[in-house]
This record gives C-alpha cells, structure tokens and sequence, in this order.
C-alpha cells in the first residue's frame, strides 16, 4: 500500500524546523540517505492553503498536441472524486466532504450539480441536489435522479418535481461493508446488457436486496467476498460477479469490463462468473488480466516528490484509481483493433496515465508511443493535484477529477507516528475539476453544451435519439442510449422505428466500429429476437471486433431463441483461428447454449464436439491456458471428451513443438478433466489412451497428464487398469525427471496390487529418495496404510529434510488417529513440540476436537507467551545486538519463507515485506511478535472442512459460482469446489501465527531483522 506521508515540490528551500525534525526522526536513515544521493529537494514551504486555481494550473504539464483547461472549482465544489452529465450538460458531482473519516455529529458528503450559465464550458453555478449523505462514492444518472454507492447501500436518489432537489430515496441494495472509507462499494455504472455494475472495494459485506422492490421480506444475504456486484432492479435480479475492484470501474466498447486497485492501474476482466459456471476447469487460471503492467512493473513519471511507506514503489503506481476507457473515434477509423485509450489515476503521484487500448487476440494491450517512454499523459508540480477519477465530457473528450488536498492516503495505512499529522485535513475547502483533450478540440465543448442547452436530449424523439447512436461523438451515444434505454423499460418508446434504425447503423459499414458496437448491445436489449437482424450481421466479411461484440452481447443477454438459430454461425466462428477475439467470445457463446439449442447443433452436425476439438489442435496442447479455458466453456457438458483429446494430442506432439506448462499446470487440467468425467464408455476409452502413453512414456507433458488422470479414473474403473500398474512402477522406480517419478508414486497408491503396496512402502522409508519424491510416496503410503504410516512419520519430525517434515506433520494431522498419536508423542517427549512448530500447531487445533483441541492448545500455552507487550518488551533487548545478515537470511529461509519472499527467498502469499528498509526495527520487531495487531482483510486465514474430512486453509485468493482458490503457506494453490464445503470460517487472524519467538532467540531476531531491512544492502553492488 502506498501511503502519500509527505510531498515535496522539487524547490530547495525552506522546511520548518518541525517538520524537518518530525521526519528525521521517523525515517533517520532514509531521509538523510535521499538527501545525501539528491534523490528529492526539499519543499519551498509548507502551506496549509491550496494555491490559486491560475497557479495550479499553470504547474499541470500535458502530452504535447493536449490542452487542460479548468471547468469548476472551489466554492462551487470541495472534495470531488466522481461526476456525470446530464442530457443538458449540467455536470453531477459526487463529494466526499468528511474525507479521510467523518469527524462531526452529521455527514457531510453530497451531490452538487453545476450550470454553465453561458456556455463556455465553465461553470458558475451549484445547487446541491441530496447531502448529508455518509461516504458518497460514486454516481451514474439514471431516469429524474441518480444511483449512489454510498456507506452500506446503493440508493435511488428522484427529483420528482424536477426542481433539481432529491424528493425520494429508494435503497436498492444494503449490507456492503462499512470498513475502510477508501475500500467500500464504488462506481455504479449502467452496463452494457442494461444492469447496473458496482466495484466492491476489496471488503465485501452481506448483500441483500432492499424489500421495497417486492414487499416481500428481503432474502437472505449474499456474502460478496472477493467479488463485485451485477444488479438488475427491474427483476431484483442480484449477481455476483468476477472481481474485485478498489475503486474503479468502465467498460469499453466490446463491452468488457475493467477495475483497478492500488498497484494494478488496469485490470481487464477476461472470463465473467457466468462464463464459468459448470466449467470443469474454473479455477485453473486467474479470471482476470492486467493490462497495464502492474506493481514493480508499473512505471510513472511524476513531477513531484512524494513520500511513501515504500521508497522500493517510488516511480511506480501505488494508488491506481479511476480507471477509465474512452472510446476515440479517430483511432477507430485508422486502426479497425482499436478500442479507445484507457486512463488511469496515480493521486499519490500527482499525475495521470493515458495509453491506446488496442484488441489483440482476446484480450487488449496498451500501445506504447514515445512521449510515454518518459513522460505521464498528465502530470502537476502541484503536490496537492490529486487525480482519482476520469469522466467523458459532453464533447467526447475526458475530465479529470482533482480532489486537490496536501494528503489523500486514508490514516489507516500511514505509520502511526504519524496518524495525527496537522496537515490531514489541509485541503478540505478545495476541489477541482479539469477538462482535457487534443489542442484541436477546444472550443468544441462550448458548442456542445450550447447545442443541448437548446436542445436537451430528453426533449427529442424516440428517432432522433436513435440517430445519435452513429454519431461521432461517444458522450452523445451513450446518453442517447441511456434515454432509450429509460423509455424502454417505461413501455413508451417505439420500438419499432428505433430498433429499425439502429439496425442500419449496425450493418453500416461507414459507422465507425465502435459506434456499431454501441448499437449491437442497445439493440441486444430493445430488441425481439429478430433472426434476421443477427443474420445480417454475422456474415464473412464482418469486422472481427463486431463479430466478437455480437457474440458477447449475445451471451450477456442470453437469447436461447437466437442463439438456437445462430449455433451453427456460432460453431463456425469458434473454429476461426485467424479471429482470435471473434473465436473465443464464439466458444464462450457455445457454452450457453441450453438443451434445445444444442438440439439444434447436433441436427446439423451430430459430432460437433469432437470437429471442434479436432480443429483447434493449438488449444489442446494448452499453449494459451486462456483459450484452453475457453474451450472447455464451449464443451463443458463433455469434459471426457476434451480430456480423451487433450492426452492424445500432448502424445503426438513433439516436445520441442509442444509448449510445455508447469508439471502443476498439466497435474491440475488432468485431474480437474478426469473428476468431471461421467461417460464410462468415454472413460474406459481414455484409460486405454492412458495405458499406451505410460507404454512408451516418450513425452513428459502426456505421461504427467496420463499418470495425474489415472490417479481419479482408477478408483471408479478398478478392473479396467489391470494392465496398467508394471508401467507405473517402472517409471516410479527409475525415471530420471522427478515430475513423473512423484506423479507415479502418487498413482501407485490407486493400484489394487499387493506387490505395490510393499514397493510405495520401502522407497518412502529409504533415505536414498530426493526430499519431493518421498512426500510423494509418503502420501501414497498414507493412503494405503494410514496405521503403520502414522508410526513412522513420528519418526520422521525434526530429523529430515524440510519437506519431508511438513509432509509428516501434514499427513499426520489428516485424520483423529494421526492427531493423537502426534499429540501423545508430544506430550512424552518423543516429538519436541518446538519442532513441531507453532504454525503447524495452530493449524492442527483448527483440525482437532474435544480433549484433543485443549491437549494442543495446551502445548502451545507452554511455548507461547499471550501477553504480547510482555513479549515485545523482551525481545527488545535484540536491537541492541551486533547483527549479521546472512545469518538472518537463513532464520528466514526456515521460519517465513513459507508465506513471504525476499531475495529469491520464499513464496509471495502474505503482505509484500521486502521494501521495508523505512521502517525502524522496532516496527518490524512489533509485526514479527503481533502480527494480528494491524492485519489487513485481504490476509486473513480461513480454515475449510471438505466431505471428504480435509481441512484446507488460507487466504481466499479468487471465488467463483463453484469454486474458491485458497493459497495457504508455500504458495500452494487450491481449488475447492463449493458443494465440497461442509463448514468454512475464517479465523481472524492472519497466516502468520503468534509465538513465533519460541522458535527464534534474540540473536535470530536481531539478524532477521537486520536482513529483512537491509537485504538490499548486502553487495557491494547494491545502491
């Protein structure tokens, strides 16, 4: 988290005494260390007003070809961070008065609208519309009034006089969580498909839908978790969607959605929940996609100086907000893959990025011009310029929404020396709201508004709007489309003419792409399933962008009646190679097609599925695991059939022609594919497939994919593997990749064979085995013969390699039996429970039961010391001691590289601790022995009780209609299917447990904490 403590301009002059001191004394060595390398200046003063709004503006820097003018300011508006126009132009602001927290008895936040009384594009006149609102987050204007996201709801605000003034309040949802103000439910925006789209914020809560919309008791809520909201208020239809996002939230103009979070500017939703829904594959890779590069490969240029917790995020983005994609008409026309550009906030920064979104295959990419490679679309010498939010302006161009305060991290995130900073609330009677565009578009705002100011487009026709859907001008399209689309639902609009003219516009090939594209998805709502509309518009010489719209608009809907008489059109196009786009929003689109439509599939060509698989031989071979996904949308009724392909296909390719994916990647498509399998003559037929790759175990891909089925199908066709079992056993005895050595070990356990029990038996107990091949055979020795295995395991604690370890304690804690023998090991003094460890103790207490849990909690009371101040005070003695680093990186290697990484060390599952070289000891001291003091949502643990009696645990990295993605200690990824859960809780409190001291003395702390600050530091080479 980047936290903006304080900003400097690049003058070197004054600073106050106190402030000097104050930081000194926070960061002695990174401040004295920057000053020594000129890495900042010092600041000419430390106002505590905003500069004028002439001043400000003259420090805002643009991309040659770019003016920025200003539109409103202070009085008129304080603390903005969203706004919308209405269809005369007047511009709906959202202000967060109260911001970072409210401090008075009432709220203070509201919604402005402003006048431009003449014309020129700035306006001069406010009228509060609705305020004493708690935390307004975002708006979008909607019928008389607007939808809200505010603390807890999302809210229909009507001005039913038309007076402008709020006369009623309808909450459409509630129970979004109140936490953090920067993290709570965001950006309301009217989708495409006419529901309305929320970003959640990263805390989630318990939804439910507001009772007034059928008075009827509300349902039961829905937990958001890691996700945001799709709501459809004229069915109270409430979805959870692929998410979540921070604060942000746009579509472009496919229709795809993007959000953003604080280090990921862009982030491009590839696969939506319904997309997955049923897929046996969900879960394998990440729904979504950065499309600007992300974290320590972001790079920013600001123009100012600004503190963060983190000097390493310095030059990157670490307050990403506001994304925004702008469709731009021009780029359309040069280049047919051209979506727009995408812009994405950086307020700690003080700048704002801009870049070309072009389609590339199915997913979008930035195009990267020279002024980027050292220069930010947008930037201010203004410290207090605070960008966290970008809107269309009535003339197609985009306003910057400037916050304009001296601090815009929320308290929550700085260090508490400094959570009463004097200069917090500086900035609280200011705000400021830019327009920005090519130098040529000057003056175009001020006819615009001129134009609707005459004209409004609430006043035109049902025709008239329709005809705007081909304009130039996307602000125009879109309003025109929102209006329609308010007429429709109100029963008033005549649809025919409307639906007629939208249909030329689709068809017209003079209409920019993008345009069509907006009359594609209007049309998809207005219109009735009018077969010969889509026909004309998915013929061979369509763009590859509209096809690909159709096809998502389509879906979005979910027309059965269309799609039945287009699945013919749609298999084609999910054959086309050469349309990437077009080809996977086609497969997606294969995959909702019902019983009926695929009726209708089969009548043409009854062996449809396996044409399809025959013809894609690319995605088979899982080069792009996105396609592959794709691919099993479309086939997701016959996923024997999809496995039966896959392994024949890795076997006939050659490995230098196949790219080959991790040994997990494969291991999981297998067993994801072989679980999902129902067809037994399909199944029987795959193990023949099997026996053969494992004959002649020629390709690594395939015999790994080969042995990971064989693990699930075996156990349902036991007779059917007879032949099978020599092979195993010649490859688990002598193959030379390990991958295939500990896939087939993990299959022996499946075999029916006495001999193989006896064989899985000596190779796990033999000291001669790699460390990663004897957890394999341990695992499958367990299986067999739990009772023995259990015995030797004990064994095995505190005298083995470390993953042998783990695996022994793991193993051990799978069943009540294990957790007894372990806990009486213990308690004898077999097992020294400090060998055990304290993390893998506090797991096996979430596992036990009865007098076993107050046994283990027994044995950690005897290690660990509750009183945490009691502790902290203790092992302060430690940062007084001599340090060496190489030391401490050891103590790190074994005691948290499990959930962390540094240096190359360890797995990134917890909160990123290598750009800690700010802190002072005694801060990373505290989180080392307090670790739940502080910890933030996204890392809490959750313990998962499976039918099977396994307990899963660990942060919740991703959740779909049927899956969650757990990723625990060591990075381990796991995906749970959702009707496996038999109890999920979350345990309040993070991976990392108390009591990690009564494995560390003094002299490990002080030189892990020397290594965790310093590492950096360790070769003469670093900086």
């Amino acid at each position: 988290m980047m936290i903006a403590t304080l900003n400097f301009t690049r003058c070197r002059k004054l600073l106050t005494s106190y402030v000097l001191q104050f930081v000194s004394a926070i960061f002695p060595y990174t401040f004295s260390h920057c000053q020594e390398q000129g890495l900042f200046q010092l600041p000419q003063d430390t106002r505590s007003q905003p500069l004028s709004t002439g001043e400000s503006l003259s420090r805002l820097e643009i991309e040659p070809g770019y003016s920025v003018s200003l539109m409103a300011a202070e009085p008129l508006i304080i603390d903005p961070i969203d706004v919308a126009f209405d269809d005369m132009g007047r511009m709906w602001v959202v202000e967060m008065r109260d911001y970072p927290f409210q401090i008075g008895d009432m709220p203070e936040g509201r919604i402005t609208i402003l006048s431009d009384s003449n014309g020129d594009g700035i306006y001069d006149h406010s009228q509060v519309f609705a305020d004493r609102l708690k935390m307004p987050t975002g708006l979008a204007l909607w019928r008389s009034g607007a939808v809200v996201t505010l603390a807890g709801e999302m809210t229909f605000f009507e001005d039913l006089d038309n007076d402008l003034h709020a006369d009623k309040q309808t909450i459409w949802l509630t129970g979004f969580s109140q936490q953090n103000e920067q993290l709570r439910a965001n950006h309301p925006r009217l989708g495409p498909d006419g529901k309305w789209y929320i970003a959640s914020g990263l805390r989630g809560g318990d939804l439910q839908v507001a009772s007034f919309q059928n008075n009827n008791p509300p349902d039961a809520a829905i937990k958001i978790g890691s996700r945001d909201i799709c709501f459809d208020p004229q069915t109270n239809e409430l979805e959870l969607i692929t998410g979540p996002g921070q604060f942000g939230l746009t579509f472009d103009s496919l229709g795809r959605r993007y959000v953003c979070s604080n280090r990921n500017p862009a982030i491009q939703v590839v696969f939506e929940q319904a997309d997955l829904r049923s897929n046996p594959l969900d879960g394998l890779i990440s729904s979504v996609t950065d499309v600007l590069p992300a974290g320590e490969a972001s790079q920013v240029f600001p123009l100012t100086a600004a503190w963060t917790t983190s000097n390493l995020h310095a030059g990157q983005f670490t307050a990403a907000c506001g994304v925004f994609v702008s469709p731009n008409e021009t780029l359309s026309h040069e280049d047919p893959s051209s979506l727009g550009e995408l812009f994405a906030c950086e307020p700690t920064g003080n700048l704002v990025k801009r870049t070309q979104l072009q389609l590339d295959g199915y997913t979008c990419v930035p195009t990267t011009r020279p002024w980027e490679k050292s220069h930010d679309w947008l930037a201010s010498r203004d410290p207090w310029f605070r960008a966290v939010n970008v809107a269309q302006a009535p003339d197609g161009q985009v306003v910057i929404v400037d916050m304009h305060r001296a601090v815009i991290e929320h308290p929550q995130w700085v260090p508490t020396e400094l959570k009463q900073r004097p200069d917090e609330r500086w900035g609280n009677n200011a705000g400021r709201i830019y327009w920005a565009g090519p130098s040529t578009s000057q003056g175009e705002l001020a006819n615009v508004l001129k134009q609707i100011r005459s004209h409004p487009l609430r006043g035109r026709t049902d025709l008239e709007l329709a005809q705007l859907m081909g304009h130039a001008n996307s602000w125009l399209r879109t309003t025109a489309g929102r209006l329609i689309l308010e007429r429709n639902i109100a029963d008033n609009l005549s649809t025919r003419d409307v639906v007629e003219h939208l249909s030329q516009i689709a068809i017209d090939p003079s209409v920019s792409l993008l345009a069509r594209c907006n009359a594609v998805q209007l049309l998809n709502v207005v219109a009735d399933d009018e077969n010969s509309l889509w026909d004309s518009l998915l013929h061979q010489d369509t763009p590859e962008l509209l096809t690909a719209c159709v096809m998502r608009s389509l879906r979005q809907i979910n027309r059965q009646a269309v799609l039945q008489h287009l699945a013919p059109k749609i298999f084609d196009i999910a054959q086309s190679a050469l349309k990437p786009a077009a080809q996977f929003e086609a497969l997606l689109t294969l995959g909702k097609l019902d019983a009926e439509s695929s009726k209708q599939l089969l009548a043409i060509n009854p062996n449809w599925e396996s044409q399809l698989l025959n013809s894609s031989p690319e995605l088979l071979i899982h080069s792009d695991p996105v396609m592959f996904m794709a691919l099993a949308v479309a086939l997701r009724h016959t996923p024997e059939l999809i496995l039966k392909h896959w392994l024949i296909e890795l076997s006939t390719q050659s490995e230098s022609h196949a790219v080959v994916a991790s040994a997990a990647h494969v291991r999981n498509i297998a067993m994801a594919l072989s679980s999902a399998s129902a067809n037994s003559t399909e199944v029987i037929s795959i193990l023949k497939t099997i026996e053969a790759i494992l004959r002649s175990p020629n390709h690594s891909s395939a015999t790994l994919a080969a042995l990971s089925s064989l693990v699930v199908l075996a156990p349902k066709f036991p007779n059917q593997t007879n032949d099978v079992w020599p092979s195993v056993v010649t490859i688990v005895q002598s193959s030379d990749e390990a991958p295939l050595r500990q896939a087939a070990a993990n299959a022996l356990a499946m075999s029916p064979r006495d001999q193989d029990l006896s064989l899985i038996e000596s190779l796990a107990m033999a000291d001669d085995q790699t460390a990663d091949l004897r957890t394999s055979l341990f695992t499958a020795w367990h299986r067999l013969d739990k009772d023995k295995c259990d015995d030797h395991l004990l064994t095995l604690i505190g005298n083995s390699p470390i993953p042998v370890h783990a695996t022994a304690i793991r193993l051990l804690a799978t069943s009540p039996q294990g957790i007894e023998k372990l806990l009486t090991a213990m308690e004898s003094g077999q097992v020294n429970a400090k060998q055990v460890g304290i993390t893998d103790l506090r797991n096996l207490v979430t596992r036990a039961q009865g007098e076993s849990k107050r046994r283990l909690e027994n044995q950690i009371d005897q290690m660990v010391n509750t009183n945490r101040n009691a502790v902290l005070e203790k092992y302060r003695e430690c940062l007084s001691l001599a340090t060496n680093k190489p030391n401490g990186r050891e103590v790190f290697r074994t005691h948290c590289a499990a959930c962390h990484r540094i240096d190359n060390i360890g797995t990134q599952v917890g909160p990123d601790i290598s750009d800690s070289r700010t802190l002072q000891p005694i801060q990373i001291l505290t989180s080392i022995l307090d670790p739940n003091l502080a910890i933030d949502n996204n890392y809490l643990r959750f313990v998962v009780l499976l039918d099977s009696d396994e307990v899963v645990d660990g942060v919740i990295a991703e959740e779909s209609d049927d899956n969650l993605i757990f990723v625990g200690s060591a990075g381990q990824r796991t995906m749970v299917a959702r009707n496996r859960v038999q109890g999920m809780r979350a345990t309040g409190v993070s991976l990392m447990p108390e009591g990690l001291e009564a494995q560390i003395d003094l002299q490990q702390m002080a030189d892990l904490i020397a290594f965790i600050k310093g590492w950096r530091y360790m070769e003469v080479t670093s900086p």
